[in-house]
């Protein structure tokens, strides 16, 4: 199929990423979705490692800097964030339904 080399037990791709070459300066997304490959060429590409590019920096996903500096952050933001909402929602439901038990909410 392609030429591949080995790195660390993980297949790179060589012509797929010489055919491809994205400018790793801008956001990946946006490129991605232009990109004209296959659906097998586009798995072989996402499971590529990115990290090793030269020299070694953060790939950026978003060329807008908002919704980058939203995309990054540490695991336990996203349950800081939703849980107080989902906790004000089923308080809601429970004020307002016709059931007067939380399991019955839930069920």
């Amino acid at each position: 199929m392609f030429g591949a080399t080995a790195l660390y037990g993980l297949k790179l791709d060589n012509k797929l990423n010489e055919r491809i070459d994205f400018d790793y300066n801008k956001g990946l997304l946006q490129q991605i979705f232009e990109a004209d490959f296959s659906f097998q060429e586009y798995v072989t590409y996402i499971n590529e490692p990115k990290h090793l590019v030269n020299p070694v920096r953060d790939i950026k996903l978003f060329e807008n800097e908002f919704l980058e500096f939203c995309s990054k952050g540490p695991w336990w933001m996203i349950p800081l964030a939703y849980i107080p909402w989902e906790m004000y929602t089923f308080s809601m439901i429970l004020e307002h339904s016709e059931y007067n038990s939380p399991i019955a909410v839930v069920l």
